[in-house]
């Protein structure tokens, strides 16, 4: 076996799963061994910290594989990994991205996405990830009374309409 590994700290951002799935991860992977490589990028554990784990219990030895980019690609690569294998609510969600936008507050407004009953729901923003209200993006358009006020003459214009029929 190798020495010990250590989470990177991008993906140490995302909790461990559960004990009860660590123990099925670990019985499978004694059972039909390793089938994703663990993604090491310097030095470290970017993808497979759990792998890593139930190898250890398993007794069996690990693959390892390098990732290969910079460490915008690896913040992608991780949030893309885990978020989509995980289940994850609300709550931890919110806080994961609002960790990583302290960590690099330059990301787009629009770089992360809040997944709803597994199906991407919203984008977060950074103001989203303060107020914890999912309104508008920052770069979106403000409305002026102008459009405000053709908005009510419509609903004024729907509702005589319905009152007629």
């Amino acid at each position: 076996m190798t020495s010990k590994l250590e989470p990177h700290p991008l993906s140490a951002l995302f909790p461990p799963i559960s004990e009860g799935d660590f123990d099925k991860l670990a019985a499978d992977i004694k059972l039909h061994g390793l089938h994703q490589p663990i993604v090491l990028y310097q030095g470290k554990i970017l993808d497979g910290n759990n792998r890593y784990r139930a190898c250890e219990d398993a007794k069996i030895a690990p693959r390892f594989t390098d990732f290969d980019g910079d460490d915008a690609k690896a913040r992608n690569y991780v949030i893309s990994a885990y978020i989509h294998r995980r289940h994850l609510d609300r709550e931890t969600r919110t806080k994961i991205v609002a960790e990583l936008l302290k960590a690099d507050p330059t990301q787009s407004n629009r770089q992360y996405v809040i997944l709803k009953n597994g199906k991407f729901y919203k984008w977060v923003s950074r103001s989203d990830c303060k107020s914890k209200t999912h309104n508008r993006s920052a770069n979106a358009p403000r409305r002026s009374r102008q459009d405000h006020r053709g908005d009510d003459r419509q609903r004024a214009f729907r509702r005589s309409q319905a009152q007629r029929e």
